[in-house]
This record gives structure tokens, sequence and C-alpha cells, in this order.
């Protein structure tokens, strides 16, 4: 029996492994046989039994609107400026905005500004081209973000929220990470690849490095969000066959409940104790309760629908901490798509392959 060759798209690249179809299991290593900024806007792909891959992609520099959403649905522009807005996140007491803008070369790439909701104001955070997916710190002076280089992708940084401090490491002991939260008892939470598995999440001390898995199994997990008091995560994963939102505490071993019934992903926990989380372009919300041995949820509720850029990763919005409102990102119209054909990949499984 010949084997099988299983393709997955991950964070911008496609990966090919070798398949043993009696077992199921992989014959080595996966392989990225196509990656490229442009890939992290692909819509979708396709192989034929002849080894073509066709991809179809979208603009990876197309202008978008931030976008602020009552929780009625009515909208309006944040800030005057198109730009490829990504990421926005709101500070603890709801005032502030900081957000990512991608570069001429996709994400992950591009800088960190931070806007003032006040008075419009915006403040540049980073000029170094290399940061992304930011997030705030507690104490609200400062922000962490992901930062790429030549020789690795999401390593950790922080950065003074006033802009007066360039760059520095927050956390750098493990590379390759897409989505991070800071969860009490100096820990942090990251998302991972793990060429066997798919994305998993591990759990991090910052106190001595030590790095254990929190969510790791044959399921896809992703999309991070943290209780308003740091002790329950909320996350997404496919393990019934669609993606649904679920909640656990942060400890390893910890047991799981579900959220979403159908769908549900980019979760984002406001401090009023909801759970918001997003199905196509409607958002819903469920209004959870961790006082107990077990949460009790609420019965979903829809919110407001939009044609809001979404992702098949970490949450692209946000909601306010009381609630109230949702930062969002809205593409402008007239986007382009455009197709690529790849050609004479297989021959980049050959070295990984176990015989």
């Amino acid at each position: 029996m010949n084997d099988s060759i299983l393709l997955t798209f991950r964070e911008g690249s496609v990966h090919a492994v070798v398949v043993d179809p009696r077992t199921l299991r992989p014959r080595g290593e996966s392989v990225v046989i196509s990656g490229s900024a442009s890939l992290q806007n692909l819509f979708l792909f396709a192989a034929a039994p002849s080894g073509v891959v066709t991809f179809v992609i979208g603009n990876s520099t197309i202008d978008a609107e931030l976008v602020l959403v009552e929780r009625s649905g009515q909208a309006h522009a944040a800030l005057p400026q198109r730009q490829a807005y990504r990421y926005p996140r709101f500070s603890s007491d709801g005032n502030r905005l900081v957000f990512g803008v991608s570069g001429v070369d996709g994400p992950p790439s591009g800088d960190i500004w931070i806007l003032n909701l006040r008075d419009g104001k915006t403040l540049r955070v980073t000029s170094d081209g290399m940061s992304y997916h930011p997030e705030w710190m507690p104490d609200g002076m400062s922000i962490r973000h992901l930062h790429r280089d030549s020789t690795s992708t999401g390593t950790v940084y922080s950065s003074k929220a006033d802009g007066t401090s360039p760059a520095s490491p927050f956390f750098t002991g493990v590379t390759g990470n897409w989505e991070h939260v800071l969860a009490p008892g100096n820990r942090l939470i990251l998302r991972r690849d793990n060429a066997t598995t798919g994305r998993d999440i591990s759990l991090v001390e910052l106190d001595g490095g030590k790095v254990m898995p929190l969510v790791a199994s044959q399921f896809d997990e992703k999309g991070l969000a943290l209780s308003p008091d740091g002790t329950w995560l909320a996350y997404s994963s496919d393990e019934a066959g669609t993606h649904d939102v679920y909640i656990r505490r942060v400890e390893p071993g910890s047991a799981r409940w579900r959220v979403s019934v159908g769908g549900g992903v980019e979760p984002r926990w406001a401090k009023t104790g909801e759970i918001f989380f997003r199905r196509g372009d409607s958002v819903f919300v469920s209004r959870v309760r961790t006082t107990g041995a077990e949460p009790t949820i609420s019965a979903l509720e829809f919110v407001l629908s939009g044609d809001y850029v979404g992702t098949t990763f970490e949450p692209m919005y946000d909601v306010s901490p009381d609630g109230k409102r949702f930062a969002f990102v809205r593409l402008l119209t007239g986007s382009r798509l455009r197709t690529a054909v790849l050609l004479n990949w297989q021959g980049l499984l050959q070295s990984s392959v176990r015989r």
C-alpha cells in the first residue's frame, strides 16, 4: 500500500507530511513546501491527484478600517486612516486600544500603535517593522508583543506604552509562538505549532522558564482568552468535529467545559463574566460563572452581525472590559483575489521520511 501525503496550512505556510495509510501515523517530520507572507491571506487551497497544488490568495496589502461597534451593532470608524490594521486590544480601563499595522510584507510584520479613545490621538510604540500581536501588561504602562527577526518567529517582547523606550525581550526561551497571554503567578500561556499534533497550548513558568503542555492533543487548539481573574482559559478546539469554544482552569490536567455548540472561534472574555465568540459573521455571548467547583454556563445569545475580518487562528477583534462595545477590523470594498500554482514539491519530503 502506498504512503499518503497530508497537506495542512498553518500560519502562512503549507506543510506536507507522509502518512502511513495503515496506521495513520506520520512517517517523518512535516516539511514546509510553500511559505510566504502572502499566504497569510490564503482563502483556500486544493491538491490534484497529480500533485499540483492551487492557492487562492487575497491581497496582502489591502486597506482596512479600525472600527468601533456598539452592542446594538452601530459602527463607526475609530480612525480616518485606512491601513492594514490587525489585532486591536482594549486596555483594562477601556480607554485605549493597542493594535498592529501590517507592513508591506504582510503579517507577521509591521508595528504597534496605541489609540487614546478619549481624544482620538495615536502614538506609535514600535518602528522596527517586525512587531505584531500586541497585548497589554496588567499595569497598563507597558505592552507585550511578538517579534520576528531573521532567525525566529514569535519571541515575546515588551515595550513602554508611551513609546519612550525600544522594545526589549520579555520571554525568549521558546520561539514559534503565535499567541500569548499573561496569567497570575508570573506564568505565560502560549499557543504554538507542533509538527505532529498541530496547534497546542503551553504554560510557561517565567520564574525558571519551565514549559509544560496545558492543552495538547491531536486536535486543533487556538484562540486564547483569560477570565477576569486570570485563573480560567477560554480557547477553541475542533475535538467535537467543528471548532467550538471551551473553558478550563489554567492548570495542567484541568477538566474542560464546552461553551458553544455548532461552531465557535475567537473567544473574548469581558470583565462582566461574559464570553463572546464568533460564528461566521455573527457574534454570540454566554454568561459564565466560575465561583463554584464547576462553572455555570448560560445559554447562548446572539449579539450582532457584521462583515468584519476574522481569522482561523487568534481573535482579530476585542470586546471592551464592560462588554458594551467591540473593536473590529473592516475590509474596504474592492479587494482582489489571485491564484497561484505550486509544482514539483514532492521531492522536499524525501529527506524527512523515516524508512
